[in-house]
C-alpha cells in the first residue's frame, strides 16, 4: 500500500514540475505574427489620444513586416492628418515630436513580445494616404528606435 503512495506521490510531483516548466516556457519566443498582433493592441489603445493630440480627423494605418521578410524588427506606422495641416518643416519636426510617446509605448510592447531592437518607420500622410501637397522636399519620414 505504501508503494501506491509512493508511486502516486511521485507521479503527482512529476505532474506538477512539468505543468511548471510548459508556464514558463509560455513566454519565451512567440512568433512574428503574434509579436505584431500584440503591439497593434497598443496602438488601437491609443487611437483617442492620438485624436486629442493631433485632431478628430487624425486616422492612422499600423503595418508589421511582410510575411517571409528578412527584415521583421520594423513596423510601419502612418499617422494621417487633415488636409489643413501647414505644410513645413517646422510642422512636420513639431508633429514627429509629439508623436515620439506614443511611438516609445509601441517599441516598448515590441521588445516586451520578443523583437530584438524594434524600429518603426515613421510617415507623415495626408488623411488622403499620400504625401502633402507641397511636402515633396521635406522630410516626412523617419526610423524611431531605442
Amino acid at each position: 500500500m505504501k508503494k501506491y503512495f509512493r508511486l502516486i506521490f511521485l507521479f503527482l510531483l512529476l505532474l506538477f514540475l512539468t505543468s511548471c516548466s510548459n508556464k514558463h516556457d509560455s513566454h519565451k519566443n512567440i512568433g512574428p505574427y503574434d509579436q505584431f498582433n500584440l503591439t497593434s493592441n497598443v496602438a488601437r489603445d491609443q487611437t483617442e489620444k492620438l485624436k486629442k493630440v493631433f485632431g478628430e480627423n487624425t486616422t492612422w494605418e499600423f503595418e508589421g513586416a511582410p510575411f517571409g521578410a528578412s527584415v521583421t524588427n520594423q513596423y510601419e506606422y502612418s499617422l494621417k492628418l487633415d488636409e489643413n495641416t501647414p505644410v513645413s518643416q517646422e510642422n512636420f519636426d513639431n508633429i514627429k515630436t509629439k508623436f515620439e510617446p506614443f511611438a516609445e509605448q509601441l517599441l516598448d510592447k515590441m521588445k516586451k513580445v520578443g523583437v530584438e531592437n524594434p524600429k518603426i518607420s515613421f510617415y507623415i500622410w495626408s488623411v488622403k494616404g499620400g504625401p502633402f501637397q507641397g511636402s515633396e522636399n521635406l522630410q516626412f519620414h523617419w526610423i524611431l528606435e531605442r
